[in-house]
């Protein structure tokens, strides 16, 4: 399977403008039950973003985006390689034979992506919420799952942050020797709450420590490999 994290930094960079930035791997249909995994990084990038974000949200959804992209052709190149030739006019059909995932830390644009069914889902930006949109049919299309992650389990947030404290989680990716997983949080609990609990970074959160509540995205029932002959 395919996964993709992104992450973005509003007006992080030293002109005020904001920087996204994404990884995508390759690793094993588990990592969608919370299982840990060998993850092969092929792709990443980090830059200014295409356009002026008014804020925060903003800039994670360009990220996803631009992620989402990549990973489509992630998933292209891996039924190829695996499976057979595929056909240019059937491409999202060959796309979501190999199942994905996408990963953010940010709550407002997972909540607005996976549960508002309002005018641009929610958002007070405009332009945010059309991208948004737009964002949302992709993943449903191409049947790609979307998942939250605390901060210090965004592998990609050294991607967009110039300082050490960003680029924990992927030394820690790579302490682990490339393996991770995709932490099942029904509670949200923010990174640092976590500290204070005792939680490690890819430690699963009891349902008693939160009231919130949560609908964990399902991995589509057609997200399976073909057998081979």
């Amino acid at each position: 399977m395919a996964v993709g994290w992104s992450d973005g930094g509003w007006t992080t960079r030293k002109d005020g403008t904001s920087q996204l930035g994404y990884l995508v791997g390759i690793g094993d249909i588990e990592l969608l039950q919370g299982k840990e995994s060998p993850v092969t990084i092929v792709s990443w990038h980090s830059s200014k973003t295409p356009r002026v974000a008014k804020s925060s949200s903003a800039v994670m959804l360009q990220g996803i985006g631009e992620v989402d992209d990549e990973m489509t052709y992630a998933r292209l190149a891996l039924y190829e390689t695996l499976i057979g030739p595929i056909e240019i006019r059937r491409l999202p059909e060959y796309a979501r034979r190999i199942p994905a995932a996408v990963v953010t830390d940010c709550r407002g644009v997972y909540d607005a992506l996976s549960r508002s069914a309002s005018s641009c889902l929610g958002l007070k930006d405009k332009k945010s919420g059309l991208d948004a949109f737009a964002v949302k049919q992709s993943l449903i299309n191409l049947k790609a799952a979307l998942r939250w992650c605390h901060s210090f389990a965004q592998l990609a947030d050294c991607m967009t942050k110039d300082d050490s404290k960003s680029r924990e989680s992927f030394e820690l990716f790579q302490k682990r020797k490339f393996r991770w997983k995709l932490v099942s949080d029904p509670s949200f609990i923010a990174a640092k709450k976590r500290v204070k609990l005792g939680l490690d970074t890819l430690d699963y959160v009891p349902q008693e420590e939160s009231d919130h509540e949560m609908t964990v995205p399902e991995v589509p029932r057609a997200l399976k490999l073909p057998q081979y002959r």
